[in-house]
């Protein structure tokens, strides 16, 4: 039996923040949420190309593992 826990869903509103230059997304494939949000200026790192490929064609996709950031 595995055990698992959870919580209650959680909102983080993202409108008020600003700032200028880029936006590092690590472990970035799937839904690409980040991407979604900030669109261009944002560079989604996943080690797993399929990951990557299910995103929108938003901003910069790199296939890299965070442990050895280049």
């Amino acid at each position: 039996m595995i055990d698992y826990y959870e919580t209650p869903r959680q909102l983080i509103d993202l409108s008020d923040i600003k700032f200028s230059g880029r936006i590092l997304d690590i472990g970035g494939g799937g839904e690409g949420i980040i991407s979604l949000h900030s669109g261009e200026r944002v560079v989604a790192i996943d080690k797993r190309a399929d990951e990557l490929a299910e995103t929108a064609d938003i901003g910069t996709k790199i296939i890299m593992d965070a442990c050895s950031l280049c």
